[in-house]
């Protein structure tokens, strides 16, 4: 079974220590850092636009991780 957990917050606000807990219950989690994957990503501006630009990237990747059957666990930052 595949699903995927999406958390935005703000810096901080413990979406990291979710997911490490979280990887250590399910060692086979993919996580997705939305900060590693904006410097992976050749991050745009911290723009309205630009932000949601690649929030839509992210997704994109969540859901063909998604496809291949892996559980998911994706966060980013603060969305506005």
């Amino acid at each position: 079974m595949a699903f995927v957990i999406w958390m935005t917050g703000l810096s901080c606000s413990g979406k990291t220590t979710i997911s490490t807990e979280l990887s250590k219950i399910f060692p086979d989690m993919e996580v997705l850092d939305g900060d590693k994957l904006y410097d992976w990503l050749a991050p745009l501006d911290m723009s309205k636009k630009a932000r949601m630009a690649q929030t839509l990237r992210i997704a994109h990747i969540t859901k063909n991780a998604h496809q291949t059957q892996h559980f998911c666990m994706c966060f980013c930052g603060k969305f506005f």
